[in-house]
């Protein structure tokens, strides 16, 4: 499968990673996938979009209706890792069509994770 989906439980995050290639279906299997998984979570879940092997999108990427998809998925923060300038420019997109601010991009898994580490610990404080 070109989209692999696991999650990182005990820090509240949903992981996708993405092969070179993968289709729009598979992405958003996997897409509802995470949203189920956030929305059954008793705390805040995080997704971690790891792209850094796909250099090309797949040409129906920007259909409507994957972009409804997307933006009822229910999380509270999105990292994205490795991303290209034109996945960058497409998931700034969908961040503006979610209306949302909660979209970062990184370099690498671990400056990524580190950022959802102080976001979730930061929750924790507020939620407690």
């Amino acid at each position: 499968m070109a989209v692999i989906l696991n999650t990182i439980e005990n820090e509240g995050i949903v992981r996708l990673q993405t092969s070179e290639t993968w289709t729009v279906n598979e992405m958003m299997t996997a897409v509802r996938k995470a949203a189920a998984i956030c929305s059954q979570s008793p705390q805040p879940m995080h997704m971690l979009i790891d792209v850094s092997q796909t250099q090309r999108l797949p040409d129906d990427m920007l259909r409507p209706r994957i972009m409804a998809d997307v933006a009822q998925t229910n999380h509270s923060y999105v990292v994205i890792v490795g991303a290209n300038a034109l996945v960058r420019t497409v998931a700034n997109a969908f961040a503006i069509m979610m209306q949302s601010t909660r979209v970062q991009h990184f370099n690498t898994i671990r400056d990524a994770m580190d950022y959802l580490r102080q976001v979730s610990e930061a929750e924790r404080i507020i939620i407690a």
